[in-house]
């Protein structure tokens, strides 16, 4: 996906660690749903898997998405 866009410098999403779980692509009814969605997943994945922070990646298409939908969560 992340190549996808013409407008954009090229870029190559990669890592040097070893093949980890697939990507999933959810589609959510709301920013605050999809905000909540991830947060719980990552909740749960660190009290039943004892997953770290450093697990865990979430991308987004812009900088905006960021801040919107996850303001209000560190608030809480």
């Amino acid at each position: 996906m992340i190549g996808q866009n013409p407008h954009l410098h090229p870029k190559k999403l990669w890592s040097a660690l070893p093949d980890g779980d697939q990507i999933r692509i959810i589609a959510r009814s709301s920013d605050a749903d999809e905000a909540e969605f991830v947060a719980a997943e990552i909740t749960h994945k660190q009290l039943v898997d004892k997953c770290r922070p450093r697990d865990f990646a979430v991308l987004f298409r812009g900088n905006h998405q960021a801040r919107a939908r996850w303001n209000w969560r560190c608030v809480r």
